[in-house]
């Protein structure tokens, strides 16, 4: 194998590693978004929630953060679902606060997000939704790390 070929293989290796843990985060969500607690979580505590204040609209958000030094564990967020978390309790090195499978959650967390945000929107599609505004905040705060705002309504 030639040297060229080695780097590939280190390449593809990388790669492959990063698919299956995007993948598997967003099976771990779309496993909640199909789930009747969803439906639930998002009729009693953002839709009524809204109407009770006198809105036809409410927001939901998928956003990224990264564990800092007193600060919450590195998580992945879809409103209406919850968080995909990286507990500072359960890890077992200080990589584990950034690191899942191996791979830093950071180095991929925007096609992570971005791919959750299509999952999020089609889902709500579904349930006869309409996302009216879509606003990206990632570059308003102090980290840059995905932040999306999802406008929906029912009527």
């Amino acid at each position: 194998m030639s040297f060229l070929d080695e780097i590939k293989e280190i390449e593809t290796n990388r790669n492959d590693r990063e698919n299956i843990v995007i993948d598997e985060i967003l099976n771990y969500f779309k496993d909640k978004l199909y789930d009747d607690k969803f439906k639930d979580n998002l009729k009693n505590n953002y839709i009524k929630r809204a109407i009770n204040d006198s809105k036809d609209y409410c927001e939901l958000k998928v956003e990224f953060w990264e564990y800092h030094s007193g600060c919450s564990s590195t998580y992945i967020y879809v409103g209406g679902c919850g968080k995909f978390e990286l507990k500072k309790d359960s890890c077992d090195s200080f990589d584990s606060y950034y690191d899942y499978k191996g791979i830093r959650l950071y180095d991929i967390h925007k096609r992570i997000c971005s791919k959750l945000s299509d999952l999020l929107k089609t889902r709500l599609a579904e349930l006869g939704l309409q996302v009216v505004a879509t606003e990206r905040d990632d570059d308003k705060f102090r980290f840059d790390y995905y932040k999306e705002r999802i406008k929906i309504k029912w009527r």
